[in-house]
């Protein structure tokens, strides 16, 4: 038996998800190839190494310099949010508009 609570749900995505659809999978295209390679730092990114020992991290650390550590905390903080924040916007979106309805 099922109640009335007097109120119907209603999706939150409509055809006006397709702009969010947009801006997020550009968001992580560009982040992920474009923003991330070209770090202003003096190295190569931790980020951007597909594996590392703590040795190889220490060395690129060292190479980085105090400004450059700091500057690396600052962007890998920053980015390692937004791009978490973009692509799961991004396959949320996806999953939802492929997604069959009754």
């Amino acid at each position: 038996m099922t109640q009335d609570f007097g109120f119907t749900l209603r999706p939150t995505l409509t055809t006006s998800s397709t702009p969010s659809l947009i801006v997020t999978g550009v968001l992580t295209f560009v982040l992920l190839f474009l923003v991330f390679p070209n770090l202003p730092l003096p190295g190569e990114s931790l980020d951007t190494m597909f594996g590392y020992t703590y040795d190889e991290a220490m060395g690129t650390m060292t190479e980085y310099s105090e400004p450059g550590r700091i500057r690396y905390i600052w962007l890998s903080s920053t980015l390692d949010t937004l791009l978490p924040i973009a692509y799961t916007g991004f396959f949320c979106g996806l999953i939802r508009r492929l997604q069959q309805t009754n």
